[in-house]
């Protein structure tokens, strides 16, 4: 499998987790619900996303993750603002910035959730527009500016509005459990997937029941194990 992207390395962990794929051909099967909606919505059927697997609506695996979007309870790259008729920042000038792409969601309760992101990271901001719905884009935001929580939430915003980040959550760790995850999908012992990552003459002469290469190998499926036990929400 692939990978689609940089700025989600949770979608490309659950996107490879069987059980997601299994949980998504069901949720295809059962609802019968296309999702096409132009802004989304999110449906009942998608509750279930949520409370398994953090997302507000279902997505197929076998896309990016540009329209992934997580739960706010649970994203540290969430936050819940207010709307104004005046103000600095509109939505609208947010989205017309160079170089964002964005991605809306209407949920069941009315939330507005609009993801917005580009090659080096996403937010989403959740709004509640009230009985004003054809107006939300020119309205201004307002972000809480609780102590403890202003500068982590700034910063955030900045990353991907200044079209910078600091560090990429694809690391070349990351991308080798991804592959370590691939291999492990694809029925592969834990001596194949060494000769794989480390080449066939590593593995014979370094393949012992103590050796350093099979304790890496090991260590790294343990992660792994952690990660599709919703480890991979710490990422997001």
């Amino acid at each position: 499998m692939s990978i689609k992207g940089s700025i989600d390395i949770a979608w490309e962990f659950l996107r490879r987790i069987p059980e997601y794929a299994e949980d998504w051909e069901l949720h295809c099967n059962t609802s019968g619900i296309h999702h096409h909606h132009d802004p989304q919505r999110q449906t009942a059927a998608d509750m279930n996303a949520e409370t398994k697997w953090g997302l507000l609506r279902y997505v197929n695996p076998e896309c990016a993750a540009d329209d992934v979007f997580w739960a706010e309870g649970l994203s540290r790259r969430s936050f819940r603002v207010l709307l104004s008729h005046e103000g600095n920042l509109s939505i609208e000038n947010i989205l017309k910035k160079e170089n964002i792409d964005y991605r809306t969601i209407i949920l069941n309760n009315g939330i507005y959730c609009i993801k917005v992101f580009n090659n080096h990271g996403y937010f989403q901001f959740f709004v509640n527009p009230g009985s004003d719905t054809e107006d939300i884009f020119n309205r201004y935001i307002y972000i809480s500016l609780e102590l403890n929580s202003k500068k982590n939430n700034i910063d955030i915003i900045n990353e991907v509005l200044d079209n910078k980040s600091k560090c990429s959550s694809l690391s070349e760790d990351n991308k080798l459990l991804l592959r370590i995850m691939d291999n492990l999908n694809k029925g592969y012992s834990q001596r194949e997937i060494a000769s794989r990552l480390f080449g066939q003459e590593t593995v014979d002469n370094e393949w012992t029941q103590d050796s350093w290469l099979r304790s890496n190998i090991r260590y790294r499926i343990k992660k792994l194990n952690d990660i599709i036990r919703q480890g991979y929400l710490d990422y997001i």
